[in-house]
C-alpha cells in the first residue's frame, strides 16, 4: 500500500494548500521496500534479524550524513548490534514543519491509520496463506484493496486509498482536497534543480532555444496546474 501511494503521501501528510517541502530530507522508499520483500526477510528467526534486514537494506548505498533522510525511516530500530545508541522506533519525515494543532492531528491520524491498515492487510494475508476462512467483512476489505491496485488513473486511485483509510465521508473530504491541493503535476518529481538554475541564467539573456523538453512538459504542466487551481 505505501509503494503504491508513496508519492501521493508526500501531499497528504500536510495542510490543503501546502507545498511540500521536497524529498531531499525524505527520499522515496519505496523501491527499498521492494528489495526487502523480495529478500529472504521472512525467513528471519527472532524480530531483531527481522528488524535488522530492513535497517541494513536502508543503509545500503546511503551517506552516513544521510541515511536518515527517506520517507521513512527505519535506521532507529533496535536490532542488537545497535542497541545502544537507537530508541526502536519508525520515523515518517515526510510533512512539512507546522504550528497548527489541528493540522499536525490530521497527519498524525494519517500516519496512524495507515499503521493500523496496513496490519490488518497483513492478517488476511496471513490467512490467505494459510487457506483460512475470510468473514464477509474481510472479504470486502480485501475487495476494497484489490480496486484500489486495479486503479489506472492516480487520482482515482487516491481516492481509493483514501476510502479505505477512513470511513467517515468528511475524513475522506479533508483529505482529498489535501491531494488535490497539495500534489504538483508528477513532471516536477523528475527536475533537476540545475536545470531550473540554467533556465535562470538563460532568461537574462534572452537565450531560450536550447531548453530542454524536461523544462517544457514541467513548464506546461504547472501553467495547467496553476489555472485549475484559479478555478476554484
Amino acid at each position: 500500500m505505501w509503494m503504491m501511494n508513496e508519492d501521493a503521501m508526500y501531499g497528504l501528510v500536510n495542510k490543503s494548500g501546502d507545498v511540500s517541502r521536497g524529498n531531499f530530507y525524505a527520499k522515496n522508499m519505496k523501491e527499498k521496500i521492494q528489495t526487502i520483500l523480495q529478500s529472504d526477510i521472512m525467513q528471519a528467526q527472532t524480530i531483531e534479524e527481522f528488524k535488522g534486514k530492513i535497517v541494513e537494506t536502508q543503509l545500503e548505498g546511503s551517506q552516513t550524513d544521510q541515511e536518515r533522510y527517506f520517507s521513512v525511516n527505519f535506521s532507529n530500530l533496535n536490532y542488537g548490534q545497535n542497541s545502544d545508541n537507537v530508541k526502536d522506533t519508525i520515523e515518517f519525515r515526510l510533512a512539512n514543519g507546522t504550528l497548527d494543532s489541528s493540522e499536525i492531528k490530521k497527519t498524525i491520524l494519517l500516519y496512524a491509520k495507515l499503521l493500523e491498515k496496513s496490519k490488518e492487510y497483513g492478517i488476511l494475508d496471513y490467512k490467505i496463506s494459510k487457506n483460512m476462512q475470510l468473514s464477509q467483512a474481510e472479504k470486502e476489505m480485501l475487495a476494497s484493496r484489490d480496486k484500489m491496485r486495479e486503479e489506472q488513473d492516480e487520482r482515482s486511485r487516491i481516492k481509493q486509498f483514501i476510502k479505505i483509510m477512513f470511513s467517515d465521508e468528511e475524513m475522506q473530504k479533508e483529505y482529498i482536497e489535501r491531494y488535490e491541493r497539495n500534489c504538483i503535476p508528477a513532471a516536477t518529481k523528475n527536475i533537476n534543480p540545475t536545470d531550473i538554475i540554467e533556465l535562470a541564467k538563460r532568461g537574462k539573456t534572452g537565450k531560450f532555444e536550447s531548453l530542454s523538453s524536461k523544462i517544457k512538459s514541467f513548464a506546461g504542466k504547472l501553467k495547467a496546474w496553476i489555472s485549475r487551481e484559479k478555478d476554484r
